[in-house]
């Protein structure tokens, strides 16, 4: 809050209703990550399911800067949060592009991995099976 210089962050999702012009925090099931940043996510339209992997696990101005490689999984129809696969995932990632294929990849590419944010080549793409988490290079 830049009138308090205090954090007022409440949730890591917040829904808009088209009906009433009104930002609300739903109810969620599972347990929801942490707050992130510099992220990217993309949504199956079929499934209704978003996916978000990694970012940095601060906020602006805090001390201690953590990059993350876990993949969140967000269910937008049962409004439920679970974790994807972790093995072979990419190192911690964060200002990367993520795109949905058709056949269910997520490609991966470009970005700032570890905590020493070392620029990712741009010829490696990480992929992930969104039906069956798994990750392969």
């Amino acid at each position: 809050d830049v009138n308090t210089d205090l954090d007022s962050f409440k949730s890591v999702l917040y829904s808009y209703n088209l009906e009433t012009n009104e930002w609300i925090i739903p109810t969620t099931n599972g347990i929801a990550p942490g707050r992130r940043r510099e992220i990217n996510g993309v949504i199956n339209n079929k499934t209704g399911k978003f996916y978000v992997f990694g970012g940095l696990s601060d906020f602006t101005g805090a001390e201690n800067t953590i990059a993350l490689n876990d993949m969140n999984i967000f269910d937008t129809i049962s409004l439920t949060w679970s974790k994807g696969a972790s093995i072979y995932a990419p190192l911690p990632r964060t200002d990367y592009t993520a795109t949905l294929l058709y056949n269910g990849i997520i490609v991966f590419v470009g970005g700032r991995e570890t905590n020493n944010f070392v620029d990712v080549d741009i010829n490696q793409v990480n992929k992930l099976n969104i039906h069956t988490t798994s990750y392969r290079n």
